[in-house]
């Protein structure tokens, strides 16, 4: 029998915006033909969580959200600090793949 396989932390951005009259419009990528994983799928921006989206000071560099809060809105009893790193992956993700830095 196999053992099952631990899920890495990962994040996914979506980002949607508004279009007139009364219409959403997402964000979607179409993954490469050959990739090992959903190849030619379309999909949101994301990816693992890397030890360096929250270094020691890295709280610090976030405006509008605070840890606890990140923890809060993410829920699943996750620590504060470990929280605020999905946040910061997703943003990592988004710009790495698709170009779009939602930071300043």
């Amino acid at each position: 029998m196999t053992q099952p396989v631990i899920p890495s932390p990962a994040a996914t951005l979506v980002l949607l915006r508004d279009r007139p009259p009364m219409e959403v419009e997402a964000l979607l990528l179409q993954r490469h033909a050959r990739s090992k994983f959903a190849a030619g799928d379309y999909v949101f921006a994301g990816g693992k969580i890397e030890a360096d989206d929250m270094p020691p000071d890295g709280a610090g560099f976030c405006r509008g959200l605070t840890a606890g809060q990140a923890a809060a809105r993410l829920g699943g009893g996750l620590a504060p600090r470990d929280a605020l790193s999905y946040w910061v992956g997703a943003i990592r993700e988004a710009f790495e793949e698709v170009g779009v830095l939602l930071a300043y």
